[in-house]
């Protein structure tokens, strides 16, 4: 396994734990507050932010190694953060009801 190998799945273990966290902390402040709206866009800032991080990240280690797994890396951050926002929302409003009731 070479190094970019390392940290490419270093890049995409954190951009699943980035979702895993979001999720956690909507579902933590939805029990607590009782709100909706306000935590489900704190929890997709949150994602946003955590993947940005890691695509800067990604864009500092390669940039000086070869231009395909720089723009390719880049792709796949800015993809993984879509999929993960549409996977945040998703499973949010699946456990609306039952995160609501636990109030």
């Amino acid at each position: 396994m070479s190094e970019n190998d390392i940290v490419f799945t270093i890049y995409i273990i954190f951009m699943v734990f980035a979702l895993v966290v979001s999720i956690k902390y909507a579902s933590i402040m939805m029990k607590k507050t009782g709100l909706f709206l306000p935590q489900v866009i704190i929890a997709g800032t949150i994602h946003f932010v955590l993947g940005v991080i890691a695509i800067i990240a990604w864009i500092v280690y390669t940039f000086s190694t070869n231009e395909m797994i720089f723009i390719g890396g880049v792709f796949l951050g800015m993809s993984m953060i879509v999929i993960g926002e549409i996977l945040l929302i998703t499973i949010v409003l699946m456990k609306k009801k039952k995160w609501l009731l636990n109030n």
